[in-house]
């Protein structure tokens, strides 16, 4: 699983919580005691969650993160699981769709809007890997020789 850690905003001015930027994760999801990222919050019963010891999460409300007004409602509408523990999740997928780009490095993680000029600029470089997005897990998949 890669991930990065940042902070993201609060209802209240000034408080941050700590959320896991994860790529692998399929949608956001927050712990209970993180619902302060959240507005809008409604019951929500969904799909439990599986996760790979076979225990299973169930959703119990919904609502949207505090994102920047340039992502759509679908990236900022997370679900609050009732055994999340180790730390509330932000999908890399949901940040990728309508045209942005999440990057990461050895200190950071960036998104931003995806324009002609990068799109240009990226052409420019040498590939060192690459893959694709799958459209059943919306995880992103690449081959390696053996």
């Amino acid at each position: 699983m890669n991930v990065c850690n940042q902070h993201t905003s609060s209802t209240s001015p000034g408080q941050k919580i700590d959320i896991t930027i994860d790529s692998a994760a399929s949608d956001s999801y927050i712990r209970p005691e993180d619902k302060a990222l959240l507005k809008n919050i409604e019951p929500y019963t969904g799909t439990p969650v599986l996760l790979p010891d076979a225990d299973t999460l169930n959703p119990i409300e919904q609502g949207q993160l505090h994102l920047h007004p340039e992502f759509s409602s679908t990236a900022s509408t997370s679900t609050v699981l009732d055994k999340l523990k180790s730390a509330s999740l932000l999908s890399v997928g949901k940040l990728c769709d309508k045209n942005k780009l999440v990057v990461f490095d050895n200190e950071k993680v960036r998104t931003i809007k995806r324009t002609p000029a990068i799109d240009a600029q990226l052409d420019m470089q040498p590939v060192l890997l690459q893959g694709h997005r799958s459209p059943i897990d919306n995880l992103w998949h690449t081959t390696l020789p053996m």
